[in-house]
């Protein structure tokens, strides 16, 4: 498991993950306004879909290459549309 940070934009959604620092899983490059601390754990290659979904007190992503866990501490307005779903890649 790595230590990432998931950001969201203006409607709650899905903007990219960062893991550790040099590795991101991005969705789009409009700016964001929401920074979510958490986990990632799996693989850090390639497109993939993604869903966003809640669990308990805090939510998840799941992609197809692993598993994004927030642990609930957010940097600016606690904007997250869930559920929602969408693709990225790594780059």
């Amino acid at each position: 498991m790595s230590e990432a940070k998931a950001y969201f934009g203006t409607r709650g959604l899905l903007s990219r993950i960062e893991v550790g620092d040099d590795k991101k899983f991005v969705v789009d490059n409009l700016p964001t306004l929401t920074g979510v601390v958490g986990i990632y754990e799996g693989q850090t290659v390639g497109p993939s879909e993604f869903q966003v979904e809640k669990e308990g007190g805090a939510f998840s992503i799941i992609l197809r290459s692993g598993k994004f866990m927030s642990t609930g501490h957010f940097e600016g307005p606690n904007l997250v549309t869930v559920p929602s779903s969408g693709s990225g890649a790594w780059e």
